[in-house]
């Protein structure tokens, strides 16, 4: 091969590659190393030597002595010790390490008698030899324990008593034993219902919710997983107000995934608030103000009314008797303004009222609707409530949740979010440098508790309105999801109060710094095809 390549080079001919290694006449690294390695058979016992059990150290040693060449003390010990280092009492040789040993013996033969083996005294050859002949899967880790042993009573001087090296290598051979009989039956019977449960919910939760019922049909197995993974209760997702142009795009949290709707309607508009799939808007330059279902395109107007440094909130959605929109300005830091309207009205009502405590209203204020009830969140973190029945306006005397002192730094007024779950209010507070605080307002003593879990529910945060969920997907749940996508819009970024740390990233977010009105959870439709 060598002199049928020209090594000199030549201007008259092309460079080409010249393989004959193989019949495809393809060089490979493959291909090399069986080309100039040195080829011979197995030796005897290679199955017993080399395994996925021993340490290459305990392999060489027994190789050793697999060729007779035991006597290798003077490396491992000493020059002048010469007895057996597990009984010593008799000088060590082959057959008395494995079979004559007081301390070895025993074990072997409860050994040989478990794995149904028959030994017949023999100079060490035919010994070696017989086991090699012998079911290896069965001797192999026997042998490899022995070693073991009597390398760690050369290294450490201790060694454990016969009886915890019996078990020990019994349940090994045990083991080997069994499973060599039952892997062959097993593959052969194996169906879908014996994949693990770890990789069943793997493949159920990504399912829509009709497909995860079609598989919880299949078996037992399969329904108790389907079950465990089943999304009874719809995420909300992250709709996107683009600075330019009419397409919007809606984030799913549970299927990562990104839809767009062409909305020409919402042009010049900045969105208010949401509730219940409905989106309030505000036009600033001609002050109207609407109602809209990006994914019906329904409409409800409202009367004109300036919103520019006021945060608004509403009951329920608009097509409901009951719908009322409520918002809050700051006149003094003992006066404010409230007002209300309801989808028919042909103007909006003002009214001042009188705060007992100071109450700070700026466009950083937190509302949610809860119980009949309009709960406001000062800037500085006293709540304020308004029973839209009865018109009544009242500052609770409740101080405003304990934070640590790191938590007032720069924009700290910017990292709250308020959400309601079950007549309960829920205030988040967040730092640039530490992990959220979550508390709630423990209504009977006028007091905020933190809240150390959420119980499986999740909560998803973001400037203008905030959401809570159960029944979601068992990764989502007792966490907080933000308002803010990552890795390319597959991402949302958590807080899961299980592992107390962000998601996907290790580390502390400033949401202080995002733009309040760049996008807001809103609730799905029902029916998806409508749009997808």
């Amino acid at each position: 091969m060598w002199n049928s390549i020209p090594f000199l080079p030549s201007n008259h001919l092309h460079d080409s590659y010249v393989w004959s290694g193989n019949a495809s006449g393809q060089c490979t690294i493959s291909s090399v190393w069986k080309h100039f390695r040195a080829n011979s058979d197995k030796v005897d016992g290679d199955g017993l030597l080399w395994h996925a059990w021993p340490i290459p150290r305990f392999s060489f040693v027994l190789w050793l002595a697999s060729r007779g060449r035991l006597r290798t003390m003077d490396k491992l010990h000493n020059n002048s010790q010469r007895t057996c280092i597990l009984c010593n009492e008799h000088e060590e040789t082959h057959c008395h390490l494995f079979f004559a040993c007081n301390y070895s013996s025993p074990i072997w033969q409860e050994i040989s008698a478990r794995a149904q083996m028959v030994w017949n005294p023999a100079p060490w050859p035919q010994t070696w030899a017989a086991t090699v002949q012998s079911n290896a899967q069965q001797t192999k880790d026997a042998i490899i324990h022995s070693i073991r042993e009597r390398l760690g009573g050369i290294d450490e001087g201790i060694r454990p008593p016969g009886s915890i090296l019996l078990r020990l290598t019994a349940r090994v051979v045990n083991d080997k034993t069994t499973t060599t009989k039952n892997k062959k039956v097993k593959l052969e019977t194996q169906t879908w219902s014996d994949l693990p449960i770890e990789l069943l919910e793997l493949i159920l939760c990504r399912l829509s919710l009709e497909d995860n019922i079609r598989s919880s049909v299949a078996c037992k197995r399969w329904n108790s997983a389907a079950i465990s993974v089943r999304v009874v209760n719809q995420s909300p997702w992250l709709m996107y107000f683009p600075k330019f142009g009419n397409m919007y795009e809606f984030y799913d949290p549970a299927q990562r995934k990104t839809y767009s709707l062409e909305l020409p309607e919402l042009y010049g508009s900045r969105v208010c608030y949401t509730r219940d799939g409905w989106l309030l808007l505000y036009r600033p330059r001609t002050n109207r103000v609407f109602f809209f279902d990006p994914f019906s395109q329904e409409v409800v107007k409202l009367p004109r009314f300036e919103l520019t440094y006021q945060i608004v909130a509403f009951s329920c959605a608009p097509t409901s008797n009951t719908c009322v929109v409520f918002t809050v300005r700051h006149v003094s830091p003992t006066i404010v303004a409230i007002s209300t309207c309801h989808p028919g009205a042909t103007e909006w009502v003002t009214v001042n009222y009188q705060n007992r405590l100071p109450f700070v209203s700026s466009i950083w204020n937190k509302i949610v609707f809860c119980n009949g009830f309009f709960y406001c969140l000062s800037l500085t973190g006293w709540l304020g409530v308004f029973d839209p029945m009865e018109r009544t306006w009242n500052v609770l005397a409740v101080p405003p949740p304990k934070c640590p002192e790191n938590f007032f730094a720069k924009n700290w007024w910017k990292g709250k979010f308020m959400s309601e779950h079950n007549g309960d209010i829920l205030v988040i507070y967040t730092c640039c440098s530490e992990n959220p605080i979550i508390f709630k307002l423990d209504q009977p003593k006028m007091v905020w508790r933190e809240m150390k879990t959420l119980d499986g529910m999740t909560l998803f945060a973001s400037f203008l309105s905030s959401h809570s969920r159960t029944d979601l997907p068992g990764m989502m749940r007792n966490s907080v999801y933000f308002s803010k996508v990552r890795f390319f819009g597959k991402r949302c970024i958590s807080y899961s109060l299980d592992d107390c740390r962000y998601y996907p990233c290790k580390q502390s977010y400033d949401w202080g710094e995002q733009d309040p009105f760049e996008n807001i959870w809103i609730e799905p439709p029902e029916d998806l095809s409508a749009f997808i």
